[in-house]
């Protein structure tokens, strides 16, 4: 298969200025919002280059990368035929991996920008994507309930872990390498032994499937997202245990979860349109973010924990900066994507 280019796409700049107040453990937070591009496509997902310098949206067919210090536009990626549903940067951050409703994942040269591989299988739409620490496997979940490990260098499927009729809607490898955790549409977290090769005892007692999840930086925690029930749990992943239920959206699924590089705070998107901020040693709520109009399909802290990103159905992506005073958690965003439906 030919390679196929990035083309670098013009930028167009727009800025507007709003702030208002939200509650966060009962002090008062501030910050404000720059609109800085507009696109026309909903953002299914967003990374940061796990050396802190790019972010990568992936909005309809297309991902475009920006610079985060410039705060630019740098390139776009073309080549997938439908919606982007999952991105993720290997640890080296020289390849970037995209998953897609076609059905394929797409690895993507950032250096050079170009694609170097494409990799297809008997998988459904393709909603998570992860690297193994060391970046020589990517791990898939589809919706037609597959969870494949693919060999990154020889770009083929080495392991079919999973094939079962539900949708597998998150997939996400332990810090260390040692397990690999999916959920999906069903009532649990599954569990996946590297070493042994086998599926382990996972998290049970979910009243509703699981529709997102995220280990803590030292792993021992996970973080689960609800879909009906919209809760937000964290887990003990040794004892297997629920250590607390930090809280809820208002409505539908926990779309995505991501923790701080510390592991002190844990960020969820929801159907509800909110970005909520918890204390993960104090399980509260330090702010809620309603600036999304629409579904958050993606939340991202970058590698330094100063900022993080939030996406959705609505085409917006804001990159929040954290400020802690005394009193409040002052949260303020220097760019974002706004769009239409597709």
């Amino acid at each position: 298969m030919p390679r196929r280019k990035i083309h670098s796409m013009p930028i167009i700049s727009l800025l507007i200025l709003t702030s208002f107040v939200v509650p966060a453990s009962g002090e008062e937070s501030r910050y404000e919002k720059v609109v800085v591009i507009q696109s026309s496509h909903w953002v299914g997902s967003v990374a940061f280059s796990p050396n802190g310098t790019l972010l990568a949206l992936g909005g309809g067919s297309n991902v475009r990368v920006w610079d985060v210090m410039q705060q630019q536009e740098l390139a776009t990626l073309t080549g997938d035929s439908a919606g982007i549903g999952s991105l993720v940067f290997s640890p080296d951050s020289k390849i970037l991996a995209s998953g897609s409703v076609d059905r394929t994942v797409r690895l993507w040269d950032v250096d050079q920008r170009r694609e170097v591989a494409v990799l297809e299988g008997p998988m459904g739409s393709v909603r998570s994507i992860d690297f193994t620490p060391d970046g020589s496997l990517l791990a898939t979940a589809s919706m037609s309930g597959t969870v494949h490990l693919w060999d990154v260098t020889r770009h083929q499927a080495v392991e079919v872990l999973r094939q079962e009729p539900s949708s597998v809607l998150s997939v996400e490898f332990s810090p260390d390498g040692s397990i690999l955790a999916w959920s999906g549409g069903f009532p649990s977290v599954d569990l996946w032994d590297m070493e042994q090769r086998q599926q382990v005892v996972g998290l049970e007692g979910f009243p509703n499937p699981v529709s997102s999840i995220a280990f803590s930086p030292d792993g021992t925690l996970l973080a689960s997202g609800g879909t009906w029930d919209s809760t937000v749990r964290l887990w003990d992943v040794a004892s297997r245990q629920e250590v607390a239920t930090l809280g809820s959206h208002s409505t539908l699924w926990v779309r995505a979860l991501a923790f701080s590089p510390d592991g002190n705070r844990l960020v969820s998107g929801g159907d509800d349109g909110t970005v909520r901020l918890w204390d993960v040693e104090q399980h509260q709520a330090l702010a809620i973010l309603a600036e999304h109009t629409d579904s958050v399909y993606s939340v991202e802290f970058s590698p330094d924990g100063q900022t993080f990103a939030s996406a959705g159905m609505d085409g917006k992506v804001f990159i929040w900066r954290i400020k802690l005073p005394p009193t409040s958690v002052s949260l303020s965003s220097w760019g974002g994507i706004k769009g239409s439906r597709p």
